[in-house]
């Protein structure tokens, strides 16, 4: 399965090397959730929650776009799996017929628009992300929690998420105990 997660990273202060490293910083925030827990096998910034904070279609980017290997772009499968399926002679399954394929989610570009400003997250945001992964010892968060060990039916247990307004007054701008530190929100896709 694959999760949302919003990840929130520190990209100035005193502590942060320069030039800023995204993915080494995102790589700090998720590590130690690894460990302590296996909430994931792998995780890549934006995947298939890439857009979540502005809309951003991948599947219509030319970005992501590829001929297809299927039918060698032709929309019209030969091969032994289409000579075997008269169906997909006439409209190739990998590309629906039109000879283009999207990229898989692993291979899309880079999209800036998976990174913002804390300031700038909304409660409309914070309810697209199954789990929020906060920086300096604030954890991670998931909008349930699995207790095998509970009554039938209850293996699942909602979870209280931060809050907003929280979330902003900690690692918005000029955060309360740092007031140089600047921290962004970043859309990271993670499968377990």
């Amino acid at each position: 399965m694959h999760y949302s997660n919003l990840v929130i990273v520190k990209r100035k202060g005193e502590d942060v090397p320069e030039p800023f490293d995204l993915e080494r910083a995102v790589e700090e925030a998720m590590g130690p959730h690894e460990d302590s827990g296996g909430f994931w096998d792998w995780y890549q910034i934006g995947g298939r929650w890439t857009g979540t904070f502005d809309g951003y279609e991948p599947d219509k980017d030319p970005a992501n776009q590829k001929p297809c290997e299927w039918c060698n772009a032709t929309g019209h499968r030969t091969d032994s799996v289409g000579m075997a399926n008269p169906e997909l002679q006439a409209k190739c399954n990998g590309c629906n017929g039109t000879g283009i394929k999207t990229e898989w989610p692993t291979q899309w570009a880079k999209h800036p628009g998976d990174v913002i400003p804390v300031d700038q997250l909304t409660e409309d945001h914070l309810k697209k992300f199954y789990r929020i992964v906060l920086p300096d010892g604030y954890g991670a968060h998931a909008h349930e929690r699995y207790v095998p060990w509970a009554e039938s039916g209850k293996a699942f247990q909602e979870q209280e998420m931060p809050p907003l307004a929280w979330i902003k007054l900690k690692f918005g701008a000029k955060p309360e105990y740092e007031p140089d530190a600047e921290y962004v929100a970043v859309v990271v896709d993670n499968h377990c």
